[in-house]
């Protein structure tokens, strides 16, 4: 398997402790060991071969597809959030083509159902990392009423992609990762998690807030089953903005081409 290089995800900081048991997975068609030293450090192996390995939130990475890291991966803070929760979904697919819908702006009308999208950032490059925002009507899976949203993405390289969306005026603010890591005979894992931050303290914000994350992981779940179709090239829907995919393909080769480049060099 033929990996892009870059930051992937390969497992929650929370699994891997000072003490416990190294723990193993198929990563890019062989076997990855993770454990965590008794200096707190996290470390991984593929097939024997270390890598270089950081911690990104709640989560932990790997520089995947050899050489040393071209770039690093901005964390961020989990303070005055709910903790994350996760689930993945097993797909033939590729990390770029995950990594590819916040190219592709009408998605999120044919496929997701949103309304009255208004475009505040293209995606916009800088070096490994992508952003864009847009303003948009939130399906909630009731007919005809959509949440007045703002949504605002980053992402680092083809295994991080960041999202945070405010709704209801600011009093809902929910972060969503989408974490693709290659797995095995052309199977990409792809990693989700989700959380919503507390707007007020006590105890009744707090059950207000689990009651919204709720809520928020069946949508979130609805939301990645239509981008799967996608993925997995089953969707009837096809972009129509060809610069934009262009422009897209473009930013995936060129981390690629850095690579090759500093490894020649």
């Amino acid at each position: 398997m033929t990996i892009t290089p870059s930051w992937y995800f390969i497992g929650l900081a929370r699994d891997a402790r000072v003490g416990a048991a190294p723990r193993q997975s198929v990563v890019a068609d062989r076997l990855l060991t993770l454990r965590r030293g008794q200096d707190g450090e996290a470390r991984a192996e593929l097939a024997g071969v270390s890598l270089p390995v950081c911690e990104y939130g709640p989560t932990l990475l790997a520089w995947l597809g050899g050489g040393e890291p071209r770039f690093s991966v901005p964390s961020f803070s989990c303070a005055g959030w709910l903790p994350m929760r996760w689930f993945h979904v097993d797909l033939h697919t590729r990390p770029e083509l995950v990594m590819r819908d916040l190219a592709d702006i009408e998605h999120f009308e044919t496929v997701h159902g949103y309304a009255q999208i208004e475009v505040e950032q293209a995606l916009a490059y800088e070096g490994s990392a992508c952003t864009m925002k847009m303003a948009f009507g939130w399906d909630v899976g009731f007919a005809g009423l959509y949440i007045p949203s703002r949504l605002r993405s980053r992402v680092d390289g083809l295994g991080v992609q960041r999202t945070e969306v405010e709704s209801l005026g600011g009093r809902l603010t929910s972060r969503h990762l989408v974490m693709p890591t290659p797995r095995l005979g052309g199977v990409t894992r792809v990693h989700a998690g989700y959380s919503v931050r507390l707007t007020d303290e006590g105890p009744l914000a707090r059950a207000e807030a689990e009651v919204l994350l709720r809520y928020l992981g069946r949508s979130y779940r609805r939301d990645l089953e239509r981008d799967a179709q996608l993925w997995r090239g089953e969707s009837s829907h096809r972009p129509t903005r060809r610069q934009a995919m262009d422009d897209y393909q473009r930013w995936v080769d060129s981390l690629g081409q850095a690579s090759a480049q500093a490894r020649a060099s």
